[in-house]
């Protein structure tokens, strides 16, 4: 379906609607009336587009990992991962809301990953092992060591800079790659 300016207008109040009531509330404890009566939309126009708050949830995930990845468009792979931090630092309050909603390691895990095969695209930053299955587990061991660094960042009030956040990761991930 081609989107024109209504339509997307529209989603943007259901977005923004569905994310200010996340900050009150779970989104397990949200019914879709309650955010519609909020953007000022009909509860059957809501479903002309998605079919519950999930989708509509995946929907802004989904915008954040195509804006993601316009934002990762260099090949230095220092640079790549303190845009990835400014990014999310840029979008702190939605990143908050997902690891709120206990919805942020699928979230975290994807645009984590989409950073390191960029990342390693431009450098082979990985040790490369001899076989594909050590060599998956160790990418997943980097992977979700860091999405456990950056939601403790996320959650601090008292952040890091993105810079030295970058260097804190490239340091542990330095260390944990030398035999």
């Amino acid at each position: 379906m081609i989107e024109n300016q209504r339509i997307r207008l529209t989603k943007k109040m259901l977005k923004d609607s569905l994310l200010a009531t996340m900050k009150k509330k779970n989104i397990q404890n949200i019914s879709i009336k309650e955010f519609c009566e909020s953007a000022q939309v009909n509860r059957s126009t809501f479903y002309k587009y998605y079919g519950t708050e999930i989708d509509l949830l995946k929907d802004i995930e989904n915008e954040h990992i195509q804006k993601m990845q316009e934002f990762l468009k260099y090949e230095d792979s220092k640079v790549i991962i303190i845009k990835f931090l400014t990014y999310i630092e840029e979008n702190i309050e939605v990143f908050k809301l997902f690891l709120e909603n206990s919805y942020q390691i699928d979230f975290l895990e994807k645009t984590l990953s989409i950073c390191f095969l960029k990342m390693d695209e431009s450098e082979s930053i990985f040790i490369k092992f001899e076989s594909i299955k050590k060599q998956k587990y160790m990418y997943d061991f980097i992977v979700f060591g860091c999405i456990s660094i950056i939601t403790k960042w996320i959650s601090n009030t008292s952040r890091e800079t993105p810079e030295e956040l970058k260097e804190i990761i490239f340091d542990l991930i330095s260390k944990f790659l030398k035999k």
